[in-house]
């Protein structure tokens, strides 16, 4: 009873097993870090990976933080890149000395049209005003995906890289949405109906009018002979 009870487990554990679809692959891309100077020890999500310059793959696709250390008078630089699926994307990292001024964040101020929605890093963060300008006054070090958006009109997106203390710049004009063309209605040939044939004329001397004369004639003898 046991050894039929377990096989009867075993069975239903491999129909689950080929029930479950396997899971999608996860989209992943690659990040190359260069810092001034070289050297530094860069970290991703808090994790050690090794020293710039440095080419990290098989990254999860989306927004990811990072933090470069330099222990012999350097400042951490601290910082974000937005992963795209299948690409490679590049930062570089200008370290500053101990002691010096040194901001860990940035700005970016995008010029579109009025009344764009914009994205950062796929999240909504406001839109464009009526001269069609938006500022993001602090922005994280790095590189960062800008999105607009706008009804009737074609999204635009632009990877925009964040530097201390600086301000960098985003200028679109999105296109219109070409509406699809009306359909010109189909044009019909009317084609003339042919004449019907008629009969044609007869002449009092053709033959049809003469064997008619002379069946009347026939016709008309008789009947008197008979009266």
């Amino acid at each position: 009873m046991q050894i039929r009870t377990s096989i009867l487990i075993l069975e239903g554990l491999l129909c689950l097993a080929l029930c479950i679809s396997p899971a999608s692959a996860e989209l992943t891309g690659t990040i190359q870090i260069t810092s001034e100077p070289d050297g530094a020890e860069v970290y991703i999500t808090n994790l050690f990976r090794g020293y710039t310059p440095l080419t990290v793959t098989d990254l999860r696709a989306g927004m990811t933080r990072f933090q470069l250390k330099r222990t012999d008078g350097y400042q951490n630089w601290n910082g974000v890149a937005y992963i795209l699926p299948d690409e490679t994307v590049r930062v570089n990292a200008v370290l500053a000395r101990t002691g010096t001024q040194f901001r860990d964040y940035g700005g970016i101020v995008i010029t579109s049209d009025p009344g764009a929605n914009v994205f950062q890093n796929q999240n909504f963060v406001g839109t464009t005003d009526s001269d069609g300008s938006y500022s993001i006054s602090r922005a994280d070090l790095g590189l960062h995906l800008i999105n607009l958006q706008k009804e009737g009109y074609q999204p635009y997106s632009e990877l925009v890289a964040v530097e201390s203390g600086k301000t960098s710049g985003v200028s679109a004009t999105l296109v219109p949405v070409r509406a699809a063309p009306d359909a010109v209605p189909a044009q019909t040939t009317q084609v003339p109906a042919a004449p019907l044939p008629t009969a044609p004329e007869q002449s009092a001397g053709s033959p049809g009018t003469v064997i008619s004369g002379i069946l009347l004639g026939l016709a008309c003898l008789l009947f008197t002979r008979r009266t």
